[in-house]
Formats: structure tokens, sequence, C-alpha cells
């Protein structure tokens, strides 16, 4: 298994539109085939970051989402807010 994390910094004025959103958002990546499992975190002491773990199969899963569908749900969030967010990526193997 991996984990697939996204971490979010988010302009104050649409935090609470954009969270709302990424709750969709992260439905919608989970219904891909290989998700397990996802949680959004709050970064400490950073109100506006947020990371989310999503916990996948297996690094082809993975490379099948990033592939065939992550471009098109990306573009969801840039339609909607724009520069108004960025979200780094990175993916942990578990040991």
């Amino acid at each position: 298994m991996i984990i697939y994390e996204v971490n979010i910094e988010v302009e104050k004025q649409i935090q609470g539109k954009f969270l709302s959103w990424l709750k969709d958002h992260i439905t919608e990546v989970c219904q891909v085939g290989g998700f397990i499992s996802a949680q959004i975190f709050r970064v400490a002491n950073q109100e506006s970051s947020f990371s989310v773990h999503y916990l996948i199969e297996n690094r082809d899963k993975l490379e099948i989402y990033l592939k065939n569908h992550a471009p098109k749900l990306r573009q969801k969030g840039i339609d909607q807010f724009g520069d108004k967010f960025k979200a780094n990526r990175r993916i942990l193997d578990l040991i």
C-alpha cells in the first residue's frame, strides 16, 4: 500500500467553500479503482493549510489515476477557485 499525499494552501476568504468542495472531490477520487480511504488533516498552527492522505492499494493503481483521472478532477478545482489555492503532491511508500 502507498499514501498519496496532497498538501494544500488555501486563501482564507475561500476556505469554507473550498473545504466543502474538497470533501466532494475526495469522494469522487475515492470512486476510482484502487483507493481504499482518505483523510483530511488541518496542518497544526497553520489555519489555511490542509493535507489529504489517500490510501491506495499499489503504485499501479495510482499511476492509472494520475494518467486517466487526475487531470480532469484537478481542473474542476482550478475552474472553481482559480489561483486562490496551491497544491503539492507526494507519494509515500508504506514500510
